[in-house]
């Protein structure tokens, strides 16, 4: 018994006697009970449901009536789970009032069901699992381990900082179950898996690999990508607690409230309570869905492409990255979100300027042509922020031709953040949110630092994207990293010929004056490819171009040098 208290030694509510409460307490009066409820008014159930499972968990019940209550609870805390995600809108949740409410009621929900199911495993655990009772204690120690990552989940989505003691929990679940041969043991549960069975061992597994991707750098639907879709792939991740193992990347320190640990981040030597991850028959796996051109999950109705899988290949391989010296700053940016307002801001700058010098683009064989540069050939000396493989492989789609840009004046009013840090090629930025919808990761942005009117009048908008954030779902606070794609933007209009008739598109120029940098072109991820023939006239003239190698894209839009042509 001395081992299952060292697993399963949890802090939990103290139990008391009723006393003449109102509350329902049996599965008949709580279902009819819940369906009484405003369902409706989302706030007002959830307050209602949080609590009543405070009351049943600081409540004296047999745990046969304590286990009904909870099952019955089941369905009606998945309605609250789902009504949180669809707030996400494959962005992020807004970060008003009411939203914050319902984060912290599903986050409460959720920790309340794991305490609940946690008591009846302590209770359960004082008597070794035999050969025909391992079904219940399988039961309640999977969703122990769903509940409590449910948790992990839902902050992951929304860039919130993670709840205290859930992994280290999730620990002791874990090593619970493989010291009694539990964690491998199949069980169909529709709410945890919709098309898969699950185990322990997988649930667990989940939550390992979304933190092993870099969380705050995806977007919501690429995070429930993998809390969804490759349940039982997981198996191809192996935990080992040998100390002569061979290190594949990551750690878990079991002991520790934390979870993976990246090999090339580990501060001091391995000890005894360290387990090693070896992600590469995972890695073989989605490997091998690359070189098919992605992977199709028919029943979920849903793809993942070779670009995200590519990503979770380079994340799991744990590269080392080096992280340049973050130079504190104090001082403001002006930040312009969104492509409609940023080719807005663009042409006011263009009328304003109309004798603006001429474009400072290399002549014809200057810039180095290579081959599509893969993440290992890169250079990546200045800094960390992209972390996205460079090549592109989808095949165009005609664009239709769409109209000239904008002939008159709007009016464009940049949002002011605050810099805490810089580095040499971005910046780390905080800045509050309350009612409007804030920034995806990916986004594209134009930002100017400047710290007094005379500085800003000589800076010209850097182009930039969001690259991850950290959410304070209480006071609204955001921290984010932006990566500067390139400075001094201009938009531009730009032609291809095709076969029936040219195509244009609105794009955006990165005109690099200094000569240690090359120019570079951005435009939507389908419009152009290496070796494209494109035409533009920024001015009076024409310029020929050649598309060559990519700089940097994302789902939306591809960021390309290119070589000026006569």
């Amino acid at each position: 018994m001395a081992v299952e208290q060292e697993f399963l030694d949890f802090d939990l509510m103290a139990k008391s006697a009723i006393n003449g409460s109102s509350l329902p307490l049996s599965a008949k009066q709580l279902e009819a009970w819940l369906t009484s409820l405003p369902m409706m008014d989302v706030m007002t159930s959830g307050k209602q449901v949080e609590s009543y499972l405070y009351f049943l968990n600081q409540t004296v019940l047999t745990d046969k009536l304590r286990y009904s209550l909870l099952e019955v609870l089941r369905p009606i805390i998945k309605s609250f789970a789902d009504r949180f995600l669809s707030g996400l809108q494959h962005r992020m949740v807004n970060l008003s009032i009411e939203s914050k409410e319902l984060f912290r009621i599903v986050a409460e929900l959720n920790n309340s069901m794991a305490e609940g199911y946690l008591y009846l495993l302590q209770q359960q655990a004082k008597k070794n699992p035999g050969w025909l009772s391992r079904k219940k204690y399988v039961d309640l120690t999977l969703k122990s381990v769903f509940y409590l990552g449910e948790q992990l989940h839902f902050c992951y989505l929304l860039y919130a900082p993670q709840p205290k003691a859930v992994w280290s929990k999730l620990h002791k679940l874990y090593s619970y179950a493989c010291h009694h041969e539990l964690h491998d043991l199949d069980v169909v549960e529709q709410d945890i898996a919709e098309f898969d069975s699950v185990t322990i061992a997988r649930v667990y597994k989940r939550l390992l690999l979304q933190a092993m991707v870099s969380p705050n750098s995806l977007k919501c639907s690429q995070l429930q990508q993998i809390y969804q879709l490759l349940i039982t792939d997981l198996d191809g991740i192996l935990i080992s607690k040998d100390r002569d193992s061979e290190a594949h990347g990551y750690f878990i320190d079991s002991n520790s409230d934390g979870g993976p640990i990246n090999i090339n981040e580990l501060a001091h030597k391995a000890k005894d309570s360290f387990w090693k991850i070896d992600c590469s028959s995972l890695i073989n796996q989605l490997d091998i869905w690359v070189k098919a051109g992605g992977r199709t999950f028919e029943q979920q109705n849903s793809v993942m492409s070779v670009d995200f899988l590519t990503y979770l290949i380079l994340m799991l391989k744990a590269h080392y990255i080096d992280i340049p010296e973050r130079i504190k700053t104090e001082g403001n940016v002006s930040v312009i979100k969104g492509l409609t307002n940023i080719f807005a801001e663009l042409k006011i700058e263009e009328l304003d300027e109309p004798d603006k010098v001429e474009l400072s683009l290399k002549p014809v064989g200057s810039l180095q042509v290579g081959s599509m540069n893969n993440w290992e050939e890169k250079d990546r000396s200045g800094d960390v922020w992209d972390k996205i493989p460079l090549s592109v492989t989808e095949t165009l789609t005609e664009q239709q031709q769409i109209p000239p840009t904008l002939k008159q004046k709007t009016i464009v009013k940049p949002t002011l953040w605050s810099v805490v840090d810089s580095s040499p090629r971005g910046y780390r930025i905080k800045c509050q949110f309350q009612d409007e919808v804030p920034l995806a990761v990916g986004e594209l942005l134009l930002v100017m630092v400047a710290n007094d009117v005379q500085q800003q009048q000589e800076q010209h908008w850097q182009l930039a994207t969001v690259c991850w954030l950290n959410v304070s779902a209480q006071n609204g606070e955001v921290n984010m990293g932006i990566h500067v794609l390139g400075k001094d933007t201009q938009s531009i209009q730009v032609a291809k010929k095709t076969i029936a008739k040219p195509v244009f598109e609105n794009c955006l120029l990165l005109d690099v004056q200094s000569k240690a940098d090359d120019s570079s072109i951005l435009m939507s991820r389908n419009f152009a490819n290496t070796g494209d023939v494109l035409l533009f006239k920024p001015k009076q003239k024409v310029y020929k171009i050649r598309i060559e190698e990519v700089v940097w894209f994302s789902d939306g839009f591809a960021q390309f040098h290119f070589q000026l042509l006569k």
